[in-house]
């Protein structure tokens, strides 16, 4: 403010400056009206916006006004500081709600949020003959929010009439644009409003601060009004590829620009860099819907733009003015295209300023971008961090997004960074009497226990934050001499882009710090669902083909020792090459050799009955083996073999353990378990399902006595609808078996089936031998190996050529 009173800034301009101001110890949000290098008052605001994404309570303080007195109160005195005070020649300013009237018309100043309140301060400004009203914006970006702002500026000219101007903040160079009112079509509006009129005559008297001054034109009738424009209300895939990326700055946004006009594309990023000396953006990509959204906002670069618009409302029409004209948005406005197309079609003064501004944000003096793929190269680095866990998929997505938007891409392997702290814990040292070392835990590992699965991902994802700044700070340093062209000064750093969306920033989740702690988060805003529409929608429109592949791709986050069997399949590892299914968590699906080999000969549409019943038999003999190995009764148990100690598990007894099938295919499974454990006790539950809707029906059920003591065994090969499954799980529950007792084996399992034991047994183990890809129209299994019961006991289908050779 100092610096501004200093200069010949408000030389015969009225002007409205927004700035944080401490009155009597306490900080209030406020707007300074100045003129003529003297300070004509200070305004705080009343209403605060402190939901959703808002914190301004956080820093400020409303103004208080007494709800029992009419009007906005009386005006305080605020003492002005020493350092302002000797360059106004001023000791004290007024300190509260009022208007400022000069020679010819009468100003005040609305406050953001203060317009979206249902009693808005303009209504009692205008009432009492306020004839412009200064609307100043710096709310973050919100989608879908653009034509409430307009329509509640037009609610209230229209109603009231009068000149309102909205100001959004912008980070770029400053333009003022200029519009030609009429103040007589406004005091023609509401003399001839008499209802409005009435209400006027009665309103409460607002506080005035005269000033020796005149806003309007000496010679009213040599000039002309402005033409009114149609404001341009942008779709919300265009608000996000311009709106985001230039104002949303941390994972809960600071500020952030709307576009209201036509052609108004934000350049936040771009100008935020030039500003901030830095040498560029540095982006984690993943090659997830998050990270690929931050890498196509960068390229809303743009070079010189503003959101002004006057809103003037007289006995005809609402207008919209401004003094620029307006072209219709670009299409190439992802990734540096516009700042590179502003540079070769500019105006000659735009271009200088562009080309002054590259050359200052690369540290090279005689840098000439060739195309925007170069320029991108040179000020944004992608970088692919890969553990143990990351799939080719993740990776060959992000290095072909990487390349299509020509960002300088790289790679690196976190994994050592892991295996250290995880050796690092394992050195922990305890200095006092308090704990029993030899008791102390210190080897983490996969699916033992929540804990130390959320330890395990957290060293992952903040270490990757870690690397995000050490990379950031040093690929400058890194790379300008071993780049092609002109060699850059080998000094500066990067700017993180953050990749969180507003559902993680407003709920949390375990692994934080990960791509939520950044210089700036382009996305802290949008939802998922809007930024899997967005890239769609940047695929088509802006030509980025590789951000389709990225929206259609199924989420993961690689944080666990996932296994990826399918489209729709991201399992994680648990006993040897077994795997959990992510849909059910107490599902273990088995994975070796002899089980992939026995499998592809029972899928095999080509395989005899004869050959299918012997395949089957195997297969069963494995899985009964596996199933009764993760029985709750088999426990860890140190063995004396000839040589020597050993360390094995105990062997369940067989009288403890009930096997059940679902006749009839589970009749095959039981047998198996019975060569196993010939001593257990068996039962049987017959369910027959609708072939047309899928339902399940009870028929008959035997079960022996005391099973509720017993550990079940539920078998049946196939895991479908998870129907018939469910009904036997009730059948047994009824008879008092508790779900944790209960194991379910199947040979082949589909996600439906499997959600639904999740939802409705979650505490049924289900140990499977394949997880398939989802359920047909006729609720068969896909692949799947058609019916097993009528394959194995040949009684449908080879007769008539849906499976075998010859008939059978």
């Amino acid at each position: 403010m100092a610096d501004i009173l200093r200069s010949d800034v408000t030389d015969d301009i009225l002007c409205d400056i927004g700035m944080p101001v401490m009155h009597r110890n306490v900080p209030y949000n406020c707007r300074v009206w100045v003129v003529n290098r003297k300070i004509v008052g200070i305004r705080p605001k009343i209403y605060l916006a402190n939901d959703g994404n808002y914190r301004e309570m956080r820093w400020f303080t409303p103004w208080y006004i007494d709800p029992s007195k009419a009007g906005f109160g009386e005006l305080e005195e605020y003492f002005l500081p020493r350092e302002i005070g000797e360059i106004t020649g001023q000791a004290k300013v007024p300190f509260g709600v009022f208007a400022v009237s000069t020679k010819d018309t009468c100003l005040a100043t609305e406050t953001c949020e203060e317009l979206f309140t249902p009693d808005a301060p303009h209504i009692k400004l205008a009432l009492d003959g306020v004839e412009i009203i200064a609307n100043g914006s710096g709310s973050h970006h919100q989608l879908r929010k653009l034509d409430k702002r307009i329509d509640l500026v037009r609610g209230a000219t229209s109603k009231s009439g009068g000149v309102m101007r909205l100001k959004w903040l912008l980070l770029g160079a400053t333009r003022t644009p200029v519009a030609t009112v009429n103040l007589n079509d406004v005091r023609s509006m509401r003399s001839n409003f008499i209802a409005r009129s009435f209400q006027a005559s009665s309103t409460p008297t607002v506080q005035r601060v005269e000033v020796d001054f005149c806003c309007c034109h000496a010679e009213p009738l040599t000039i002309a009004e402005s033409q009114p424009i149609e404001p341009k209300i942008v779709g919300p895939m265009e608000e996000i590829a311009y709106g985001p990326s230039a104002w949303q700055f941390g994972p809960t946004a600071a500020a952030a620009a709307a576009v209201v006009r036509a052609g108004d594309s934000p350049r936040g990023l771009w100008d935020y860099l030039r500003r901030s000396g830095q040498r560029g953006y540095f982006l984690p990509l993943s090659g997830g819907a998050d990270s690929s959204s931050t890498a196509a906002q960068p390229g809303s670069f743009v070079p010189d733009t503003s959101t002004d618009i006057i809103i003037h409302h007289d006995q005809k029409t609402t207008s919209f003015h401004s003094s620029h004209s307006v072209d219709p948005p670009n299409k190439s406005g992802m990734k540096c295209q516009r700042v590179f197309q502003e540079l070769t079609e500019g105006t000659e003064r735009s271009k200088k300023a562009v080309l002054a501004d590259i050359r200052k944000v690369t540290k090279r003096p005689f840098y000439t971008p060739a195309s925007w793929q170069d320029l991108c190269g040179k000020i944004f680095v992608t970088c692919y961090m890969a553990s143990e866990h990351s799939g080719s998929e993740t990776r060959n997505r992000a290095a072909n997004l990487a390349k299509q938007i020509g960002a300088n891409h790289t790679s690196i392997a976190i994994r050592p960074i892991t295996d250290a702290i995880v050796k690092v814990f394992q050195q922990c040292n305890f200095e006092g009497t308090k704990i029993d070392k030899s008791k102390v835990k210190s080897d983490a590992v996969w699916n033992a226990s929540g804990t130390e699965d959320i330890a395990l991902q957290n060293i992952q994802a903040r270490s990757r934050m870690v690397m995000a700044y050490f990379m950031a700070q040093l690929m400058p340093w890194a790379t300008d001499q071993a780049m092609q062209g002109d060699a850059g000064p080998g000094w500066g750093s990067l700017l993180v882009l953050g990749s969180a969306n507003v559902d993680e920033a407003l709920r949390g989740y375990y692994t934080k710090y990960d791509c939520s702690a950044a210089d700036v988060n382009p996305i802290g805003g949008i939802n998922k669902r809007d930024l899997k529409a967005f890239l769609k929608w940047a695929a088509k429109e802006r030509g980025i083909g590789e951000l389709e592949r990225v929206a259609n791709a199924v989420p993961t986050a690689e944080l666990r020792p996932d296994k990826v069997l399918g489209s729709n399949v991201h399992p994680v590892r648990c006993h040897g090459g077994s795997f959990y299914a992510k849909e059910n968590e107490r599902a273990e699906v088995l994975s070796s050799p002899a089980i992939a080999l026995l499998m592809s000969i029972i899928r095999d549409q080509r395989t005899s009955q004869v050959e299918f019943v012997r395949t089957a038999d195997r297969l069963m003999s494995i899985l009964a083996e596996e199933g009764i190995a993760r029985l709750p009764s088999v426990k860890p148990q140190v063995l004396q073999s000839p040589c020597g100690p050993y360390n094995g598990l105990a062997v369940p007894d067989g009288h403890q353990l009930c096997a059940v099938d679902i006749v009839r295919s589970g009749g095959i499974l039981l047998e198996a378990v019975r060569k196993v454990l010939p001593e257990l006790k068996t039962a049987k539950i017959l369910i027959q399902r609708d072939e047309e809707t899928a339902l399940p029906q009870l028929f008959y059920s035997k079960l022996p006595d005391g099973i509720e003591k017993l550990q079940v065994m539920l078998c049946d090969p196939m895991l479908g609808t998870g129907g018939s499954a469910l009904c036997a799980i009730d059948v047994l529950k009824k008879a008092g078996v508790k779900e944790e007792n209960i194991l379910f084996i199947n040979v082949v399992s589909c996600p439906e089936g499997l959600k639904a034991l999740a939802q409705r047994a979650p505490k049924v183990k289900i140990v499977t031998c394949a997880l398939d890809s989802h359920l047909n129209e006729k609720f068969f299994i896909v692949p799947g190996v058609g019916d097993f019961g009528d394959r194995y006991y040949g009684t449908s289908g080879y007769a008539e050529g849906l499976w075998g050779q010859n008939g059978r």
